[in-house]
């Protein structure tokens, strides 16, 4: 068969006829890749992730809400304006970038 008219069927052998691809397969892969990558962070790396995402039970965050929490980074230092947090998470993401392209996958701007 054509590679454009393969489906996901003619991929994947199994049992069954009917292949769904749902959300939550590929949410669940995912979520694996992001629990890898955040094995591999500091720990304040992932705490101020989290926080600004919303991970891990946390509420969803602005730099600028996290002004005034006495976040800490990496080399203990208190980041204590939105900016210099912003930064910080700029560094977090091209990290993750870096993981990501050198164990995973590649990323296209």
């Amino acid at each position: 068969a054509d590679n454009a008219d393969m489906s996901l069927g003619d991929i994947i052998k199994g049992t069954s006829k009917e292949y769904t691809l749902s959300e939550n397969t590929l949410q669940g892969s995912a979520m694996d890749v992001i629990a890898l990558v955040m094995a591999e962070l500091p720990e304040a790396e992932q705490y101020l992730l989290s926080r600004v995402h919303g991970l891990n039970g946390h509420v969803e965050s602005t730099f600028a809400s996290l002004e005034g929490e006495g976040l800490v980074d990496g080399k203990g230092k208190v980041m204590k304006s939105h900016s210099t947090i912003h930064r910080r998470y700029n560094d977090i993401i091209a990290k993750i970038r870096r993981i990501l392209q050198e164990r995973f996958v590649t990323i296209e701007d």
